[in-house]
């Protein structure tokens, strides 16, 4: 779906903020001043990585329906938000999260703005990085639209973390009978909702460190991921056992020593007095 003309017409569609009709550079524009060009160029590298990224929307949606599956089959570990789910369930979530994703239509980066205003503790610089992602995000969403293709199956992880929050709006604001006939419960698709957010946690910290699904879902292969954690886990064991080893040896080298110097370890002279009632 991408190649060099979709970055042409990228190029082309943040510089002047519109459609792009012609799809070769025009030479006699005018020069764009540096610090404006900076940011174009900027912008036009975070579209190429956007465009690489893998594994697509679609394919981790698929991912987290075979984690959450086997969590549920097997009895091993917690389903999203403890609420009890089946392959059909997991699968009628999944299908109305992609039609509202599909379906969606991205508004204009000034509609945005108003949409997601500056937070509290949010810089105007950091607001204006958000919003420039925002504009290169829409780009790529225009292009799957005029090549027919879905956003879904084109562009992944960095893209949804920008457009999560509206596809949840409408998906919270669609017919109320939307999830029976998809085969699952409200409560059901607010936890499939849950959980599949908690997949894009990007942070070092506790919450992170606890959510071992991260790895599993926004991966190419599960079993590639699976086959490593096992590795890790066996390298792990093997150090463990290592350091224990060294532990008794150094203990046998401490009582060897002492026993040849006639020396002993000095005895505490720490006395407890014991509290009357």
């Amino acid at each position: 779906l991408f190649g060099s003309s979709t970055l042409v017409c990228a190029r082309a569609t943040l510089f002047g903020g519109g459609a792009c009709n012609n799809m070769a550079q025009d030479n006699s524009a005018p020069a764009a001043e540096p610090v404006r060009d900076e940011v174009l160029e900027r912008q036009v590298r975070e579209a190429q990585a956007m465009q690489e990224e893998c594994p697509c929307i679609e394919a981790a949606v698929k991912n987290y329906i075979s984690l959450q599956t086997a969590k549920a089959t097997t009895g091993v570990g917690k389903t999203a938000g403890g609420v009890s789910q089946d392959t059909k369930s997991l699968l009628g979530c999944a299908r109305l999260f992609l039609k509202a994703l599909n379906a969606l239509e991205l508004p204009s980066a000034p509609e945005w703005g108003h949409l997601y205003p500056q937070e509290a503790e949010e810089s105007g610089s950091d607001f204006m990085t958000r919003l420039g992602r925002y504009k290169v995000v829409r780009v790529l969403w225009q292009q799957c639209a005029r090549a027919g293709q879905k956003p879904a199956k084109c562009l992944g992880r960095s893209v949804l973390e920008v457009v999560l929050p509206e596809v949840e709006k409408r998906i919270h604001q669609a017919d109320a009978q939307q999830p029976a006939g998809a085969g699952c419960t409200d409560e059901q698709l607010g936890a499939f909702l849950d959980g599949f957010r908690e997949t894009l946690d990007r942070s070092d910290g506790a919450v992170a460190a606890a959510n071992s699904d991260r790895e599993l879902v926004w991966c190419e292969s599960q079993a590639a991921v699976i086959a490593a954690r096992q590795q890790a886990r066996v390298a792990e064991a093997k150090e463990r056992v290592e350091r224990e080893v060294i532990a008794d040896d150094f203990g046998d080298q401490l009582r060897a020593a002492l026993a040849a110097s006639g020396e002993e370890l000095p005895k505490s002279t720490v006395q407890f007095e014991e509290l009357q009632d």
